[in-house]
């Protein structure tokens, strides 16, 4: 009998799946982009930033959050995975354009990053109701 090494025998019987096409996103995410409006079968959001990986595959999007946060942030993030697993899907309407004081103002704060609640430029509590 032969001893593998460590890395070698670990790799050999590896659990995650090879990204040779097994863990392919469907095609709406792949072309999800800013503007489009994405459900679940509840309330209607509206996608205001799009992060993708080399390959072109969907890695986060993001948000106007719905509801007051300890973060007191506007905006939540939702990787690839939480959209599959909490069952959104692109709603068929026509891409919404984000030219509105609100949406301009939601950019710049996604745009400010981390800092303290005092410095923030919007609060979950001022874009309550916003998609």
């Amino acid at each position: 009998m032969s001893r593998r090494s460590g890395r070698a025998a670990a790799a050999a019987v590896s659990a995650w799946p090879r990204r040779s096409g097994a863990c392919e996103q469907p095609v709406w995410m792949r072309t999800l982009a800013v503007g489009d409006v994405v459900s679940n079968g509840g309330p209607w959001r509206v996608v205001r930033r799009v992060d993708r990986r080399k390959n072109g595959d969907l890695w986060c999007v993001w948000l106007a959050i719905r509801h007051c946060s300890w973060t007191h942030r506007c905006y939540t993030l939702y990787l690839a995975n939480d959209l599959k697993q909490s069952g959104y899907k692109r709603v068929s309407v026509r891409r919404r354009r984000l030219d509105g004081l609100m949406d301009r103002r939601i950019e710049e704060a996604m745009n400010q990053g981390g800092c303290s609640r005092s410095a923030m430029l919007l609060t979950c509590c001022d874009v309550e109701g916003v998609a």
